[in-house]
């Protein structure tokens, strides 16, 4: 009677409190070695902290843990999440567990934080002992922040997790739910990109990085990574960033587990062993990784086949020959299909499968279709557009050193970009010996750029072929009138105002022994003498035009002599083959603005005495320099 009074005394546990603490208890180990891992770590650091071995600011040797923290969490969280989840995956667990008295959401709640909770102790734990060896100093603060980024982190893989775990009926499927998760986007990304630059080899800067945010594994060590090697550390506005971004995935995190909540409540238990819960789940997870090896079977297939049947790299070879964008299309869907093919054989034990398997097939060509003539026509129409000029701000050419203002001007630009792009393929004539790349940049009005890069094919001395199309644009364009009233205008812009402009010199160092390798120097050239170097530069151009701004290259060709034997000569021309007399290894960079960055274009001065007799000499007789000869 008493024994019955006790009990009636005392409230009976929970059910749910204790499936939370038996799956905790079964699971504590996966808690104590990560503890073990990060006291490791964390103990070493504090000890040499509190030394007298001068560190680094403890904050920025704790950040040098970030990536570490990121793949651990990432890791550990999905193991004890499985873990906690273990017996959903087994028929005669599933029934047992059945027989608990509690509701789906709060089994699901209970086994969830299961996973969560022990990885968040050892967090906090080993963050204590830090603190503890320093005294709970202000060095033992530093701890704080690693400690509340790293429960962010658990927070969120354990909720894409628990998400991942209730879609599939066996953890090697659940798995790769996880992996599509957190990779599915950024791998997607990497070969679109492939393919694109496949198909349109021309276009530069072609990327959507904003498609990283959906894979948090991605975009999480993006951040981490760009936080933690910044120098000097920390810079404030990355490490808002990062804050940013691990807030956001961790209410991702708890998103998913509600999410999970939902799915757990109508899963088919029954389903238990199966590849997946339902049909629905089964055919999205297949196209994703059929559509995502689809894509990335046409790109390994188009590059070997244009590398190995040109002989020159796949890069190249499609600049020069181009790919079908036909072929570019219909080749993701068939490997696409191919792959889901297969995947549903292995899946459904036999080939008899696919007999009910045919819409999904056919939803999976569809989605791969769609993909891929949206990546091919997205290329070809970028591949094909040349800006409106007035729609540019500045533009510029590789083959002439300096920026293009105003519509007259980029209109020429554009032009010569008509050109090029336009230029013939080189269908079935050799892959060149020598090839050159002419890139034209454009920085539109609404603080956009595009850039676009051309190969161009060079006959066996390395100059560009006379009676090509491309040449006589290039020698068009050199020879316009319009060109040297833009270099006059870009030396009057820099050398008239003294006060909002900068002029460097760069040369290489003068050794009379032609053996050695001189240094380079680069030195500003004074205010004062912008007169004089602008009177040195106009005569030059009255002179020469605007062959100073040409770049020069090493030119060679090959001649029989008279004995017969085959030798080869050099000179110092532009790709034209235009030979100049003397080039030396210096340059004259003008800037109209006084403190130039990374946005900056400036106009460069080849210095020879073929193109800048007169400011080789104003430059001797100033500064008292000899210059290297190329």
């Amino acid at each position: 009677m008493a024994s019955c009074e006790m009990y009636e005394g005392h409230r009976a546990p929970s059910p749910v409190v204790g499936l939370f603490l038996d799956t905790c208890q079964r699971y504590a180990y996966l808690g104590v070695g990560y503890l073990i891992v990060w006291l490791f770590w964390l103990v070493g650091l504090a000890l040499r902290i509190a030394g007298h071995t001068p560190l680094a600011d403890p904050t920025q040797e704790l950040a040098q843990s970030g990536v570490g923290v990121l793949v651990l969490s990432a890791a550990v969280s999905f193991a004890a999440e499985n873990g906690a989840f273990s017996w959903i995956f087994d028929r005669r667990a599933v029934q047992l567990y059945g027989m608990l008295p509690v509701r789906r959401e709060a089994a699901f709640l209970a086994a969830a934080l299961a996973g969560v909770i022990p990885l968040l102790v050892a967090v906090g734990i080993s963050g204590f002992v830090f603190a503890a060896i320093l005294g709970f100093g202000q060095d033992a603060a530093a701890i704080l922040p690693w400690m509340a980024r790293h429960a962010l982190l658990i927070v969120a893989f354990g909720g894409i997790s628990a998400l991942c775990l209730q879609l599939a009926g066996r953890p090697a499927f659940a798995l790769l739910c996880y992996l599509l998760a957190n990779f599915c986007a950024y791998a997607a990304r990497q070969f679109a990109e492939t393919l694109y630059s496949i198909v349109a080899p021309s276009v530069s800067w072609a990327s959507i990085e904003e498609i990283d945010w959906a894979s948090p594994f991605v975009r999480l060590m993006q951040a981490v990574a760009m936080w933690a090697s910044t120098y000097p550390f920390p810079v404030p506005k990355l490490e808002v960033a990062l804050t940013q971004v691990l807030v956001i995935y961790a209410v991702v995190g708890l998103a998913c587990t509600a999410l999970g909540v939902l799915a757990f409540s109508r899963r088919n238990l029954e389903r238990a062993g199966d590849a997946y819960v339902s049909p629905v789940v089964r055919t999205v997870v297949n196209a994703l990784v059929s559509v995502l090896i689809g894509f990335a079977a046409t790109d390994l297939v188009l590059a070997m086949s244009l590398s190995n049947g040109y002989g020159i790299p796949a890069h190249v070879a499609s600049m020069l020959y181009g790919v079908s964008p036909q072929l570019a299309c219909l080749l993701p869907v068939a490997f696409s299909v191919l792959v889901f093919a297969i995947a549903e054989v292995i899946i459904g034990r036999g080939i008899k499968a696919l007999h009910r398997r045919l819409p999904a097939i056919a939803a999976t060509a569809g989605v791969a279709l769609v993909a891929s003539v949206a990546c091919v026509g997205s290329a070809v129409d970028a591949a094909t557009y040349v800006p409106n000029p007035t729609d540019v701000q500045r533009a510029t050419i590789s083959y002439v050193a300096m920026p293009f203002e105003g519509e007259e001007n980029v209109g020429r630009v554009c032009q010569l970009h008509r050109v090029l792009m336009s230029s013939a393929p080189a269908g079935d004539k050799p892959a060149p010996t020598s090839t050159s790349t002419e890139t034209i940049t454009y920085w539109i009005k609404d603080g956009t750029s595009l850039s676009r890069q051309y190969v161009i094919p060079l006959n066996d001395d390395g100059e560009l072929v006379v009676s090509s199309e491309v040449t006589q644009a290039l020698e068009d364009f050199v020879d316009d009138p319009a060109t040297e009233r833009t270099l006059r205008a870009q030396v009057d812009a820099a050398l008239l105002d003294a006060s909002s402009s900068y002029v460097m010199l760069d040369y290489q160092e003068y050794s009379k022994d032609p053996q050695d390798d001189a240094p380079w120097h680069s030195e500003a050239i004074s205010s004062g003498d912008y007169g004089a170097l602008r009177e040195a530069l106009n005569q030059d151009i009255d002179e020469r035009g605007a062959a100073c701004v040409v770049p020069l290259y090493q030119l060679t060709t090959g001649f029989y002599g008279s004995a017969g034997a085959f030798r080869y000569q050099t000179a110092t021309g532009d790709l034209l083959g235009t030979s100049v007399e003397t080039p030396y290894l210096a340059n004259v960079s003008l800037y109209p603005t006084a403190t130039p960055d990374e946005d900056s274009v400036g106009t460069t001065i080849y210095l020879s005495e073929g193109a800048t007799p007169h400011t080789v000499a104003w430059l001797r007789s100033r500064y008292d320099l000899e210059f290297v000869e190329r």
